[in-house]
Parts: structure tokens; sequence; C-alpha cells
């Protein structure tokens, strides 16, 4: 496997870039460079294991579950997972789920475990927290929160933290 960059380049270790991978065992449709849709960092490192084969650092997530921020940066999932962990009433919080609605829109679903803080104190601190965490501003991006019985899972069965309406 190799990491990319959007023009097909090869990024260097420690750099953001897509995945893709080359198998030539299948002699009826090898596949070269066939793009697995994930995002990960490379790493330089050795395997413990005495293995040769290259090793990444991490995978950021699926490159079609990033926001897209009005400046242009792009927020991976992971990302997103780590500002609610260190989100001071994360522990009120059973499941979430961020949406881009707009470029300048994200919709965070919440799923309370109790009522001990009230959805409003909730709203206020989440608001202010993630403006911070990504060094947005409030009149760039909206944060809409909605509190919610259930967030369903995706058609393929899966949970997404992170989803897109963005074309």
């Amino acid at each position: 496997f190799q990491f990319v960059d959007g023009n097909g380049e090869e990024v260097s270790v420690g750099e953001t870039g897509e995945i893709v991978c080359t198998s030539l065992f299948s002699y009826a449709m090898p596949f070269i460079r066939y793009a697995i849709g994930d995002i990960g960092v490379p790493s330089d490192e050795d395997c413990p294991c005495g293995r040769s084969f290259p090793l990444m650092k991490v995978i950021e997530g699926r490159k079609d579950s990033f926001l897209l921020l009005p400046d242009n940066r792009l927020l991976s999932p992971r990302a997103f997972t780590i500002a609610m962990n260190t989100f001071k009433f994360i522990n009120y919080v059973d499941q979430f789920r961020a949406t881009q609605k707009r470029k300048d829109l994200l919709e965070v679903q919440i799923r309370k475990k109790d009522n001990v803080v009230d959805e409003k104190t909730i709203e206020t601190e989440l608001v202010s927290h993630l403006t911070r965490m990504f060094n947005v501003e409030t009149d760039n991006v909206t944060f809409e929160i909605k509190f919610v019985e259930d967030i369903p899972l995706e058609t393929s069965g899966k949970f997404n933290i992170v989803t897109s309406d963005l074309e």
C-alpha cells in the first residue's frame, strides 16, 4: 500500500494521505493503486515482529467522512471524536454524531445518558468547546445541537460518528 496526496504523489512519513493498494495476485484483474477510501499517516518505524512491511501511524478515517470547514480545512472523524471525548460533560453523553449540513453548518446529535445536566447547559458548553477545539469563529460556523432519543445506524449497518450531506 501507499499514501498519496490529491495529485497521486506519495506523501512523506508523518503526512496525511489517501491509502491506495496494489495487488498483482488476481490474474483476471489486478488492482493497481486501488483507492480504498481511507486516509492515513505512514510511519517509518520497524514492526516489532520483524517483518519489513510498511506501517502506518494512524488511520484518520474514511475519505467521505471528513468535514470541510469554511476556510477549506478538513476535519477528520478522529479529530471530532477527540474533541467530544475532551468535552467536560462527556460522561452525560451516551452517543453522538456530527452531520455536515452545509459548509458552515454542523449538526451534532446527542443522546444523553440521564437528565443530571440540563440540555441548555450542555448545548452552550458544547458549542463553546467545539468552537475552541476547531479554532473557528461562531459567525463562520454554526454548531446546531440536537438532543435525540436514538441515533440510528446507517443503511450499511454501521454507526458513523461523522457524516456529510455535502455533495
